[in-house]
């Protein structure tokens, strides 16, 4: 049987270019599949898969660290969430998936969505990943595989911001921070006023980040939009346009520190990582050449050689949690949604199954029961009623506007009903006034439009 090949994100080098020229870093020499790169790896991957793997996710040749540095915390804190973006839940739908084809959820547009794609990823002339996967799982290319087709290409996954990334892989809900530096470095009352101001929203911040961190659902991203000036070395961590994830923040000693991880950079000097990730219009220019900026970035850098290498690569490390207002300016909070069960699918879809048969059921209960009988008052004045709409030659001409048919009480002062229409203005009072001189406040209105 012929393996199924993507028709609408074809192994081509429009999958990777888009309408663009190609660039030599983004040139794919041939296309493997899944389980040729990845023998030991099974799909759909497992949540102790997912956690055992997560940090060892890796960028290629394209800038989306705000995409695969979310996913792999995500996978670290929460792999039950990334477990639930690959469609087969059951070991029947798992049956269907692996080998040519997969399934992944994403959440765009307020609605989950289903992107389905062939396990053909683009290769170098060495044989391994053109994007990410080099040296980490296959799961994360695969994801960013459907991630790339939605966005048209994985060119166009070069550059992008985690806050939509983390709403697009979660559902969850994201909210943005700014800790905005002053502009000079001047002693004039002004800059004094814009630091002070600066010094307290920071405060705020790492206040606002601690708070966060023990909620326990949540997922907290950071990354610097404001670059360096000219001269400054940039620090190991808190480069200009690339993203962060906070994956714990714990009182180490006397003070409160915060484990930060990131994409570590292309192993052979290739494009791709650090600075094309979040916001790289505004970090960088040109060639990838790090614009002269008014601030100083000191404060930055010796808060960054003060970090305790993490341990997962050249972007993790601990850094005392003061000092990570200094290192970055833009902090992203996401709430994550409540954990889908493991067969939340399948649940869901038994349950819209047996609710549909019990509205069904219901339904032809209903058909089939006899009309409830009528009291002979009742059926006299349902008589009475069809006498008198038959006498009524205006219902047809008030059939198309807002109208009211008006039944007298018994024993008052009128008998039968009339019609009555409320007009343009819609007001009842003016509209009976016209028609009945004697109509009191036990009349009852019944609805429009009227009965044939």
């Amino acid at each position: 049987m012929t393996a199924y090949v993507d028709a609408d994100f074809p192994p081509s080098q429009r999958s990777i270019s888009g309408d663009a020229p190609p660039e030599a870093a983004h040139e794919a020499v041939s296309w493997r599949r899944f389980d040729e790169l990845w023998p030991s790896e099974r799909l759909p991957p497992s949540a102790s898969d997912l956690a055992a793997s997560a940090l060892s996710v890796d960028q290629g040749a394209v800038g989306d660290c705000y995409f695969l540095g979310p996913l792999s915390s995500l996978a670290s804190a929460k792999p039950h969430l990334v477990r639930w973006l690959f469609v087969a839940t059951t070991s029947s739908e798992a049956a269907q998936v692996g080998g040519d084809r997969v399934g992944l959820r994403f959440y765009v547009h307020g609605a989950w969505q289903t992107v389905t794609v062939d396990t053909l990823l683009p290769c170098r002339a060495d044989g391994r990943p053109l994007f990410s996967g080099r040296s980490g799982p296959g799961w994360a290319a695969l994801l960013e595989k459907g991630y790339a087709k939605l966005a048209g290409s994985y060119a166009a996954l070069d550059g992008g911001r985690a806050v939509e990334t983390l709403v697009e892989l979660t559902g969850g809900v994201c909210e943005r921070h700014s800790v905005d530096r002053p502009p000079t470095a001047t002693a004039t009352a002004a800059a004094t006023a814009a630091a002070a101001a600066s010094a307290a929203a920071a405060a705020e911040m790492v206040g606002s980040l601690r708070r966060w961190s023990t909620q326990g659902n949540n997922l907290i991203c950071c990354s610097r939009a404001a670059p360096l000036a000219d001269g400054v070395e940039p620090p190991r961590l808190g480069q200009p346009g690339h993203t962060y994830c906070v994956l714990a923040i714990e009182r180490r000693g006397k003070q409160y520190a915060a484990h930060l991880h990131s994409m570590p950079p292309a192993s052979d000097g290739e494009a791709g990582g650090g600075a094309a990730g979040e916001e790289a219009a505004a970090a960088t220019g040109g060639a990838g050449k790090t614009k002269p900026a008014a601030t100083a970035a000191a404060g930055a850098a010796a808060a960054a050689a003060k970090a305790e290498p993490g341990g997962e690569g050249s972007g993790s490390g601990w850094v005392r949690l003061d000092d990570l207002t200094g290192l970055f300016d833009r902090f992203t909070l996401c709430r994550l949604p409540p954990a889908p069960s493991p067969t939340a699918a399948a649940d869901g879809a038994a349950a819209a199954t047996a609710a549909a048969a019990a509205a069904a059921a219901a339904a032809a209960a209903a058909a089939a029961a006899p009309p409830p009988r009528l009291s002979l008052e009742q059926q006299r004045q349902q008589r009475r009623q069809q006498q008198l709409r038959r006498q009524q030659p205006q219902t047809t001409q008030l059939s198309h506007e807002r109208c009211v048919w008006l039944e007298a009480p018994a024993g008052g002062p009128s008998h039968g009903g009339l019609w009555a229409s409320f007009g343009q203005n819609r007001r009842l009072g003016g509209a009976i006034a016209g028609h009945h001189g004697l109509i009191g406040p036990h009349w009852k209105a019944w609805g429009c439009p009227p009965p044939s």
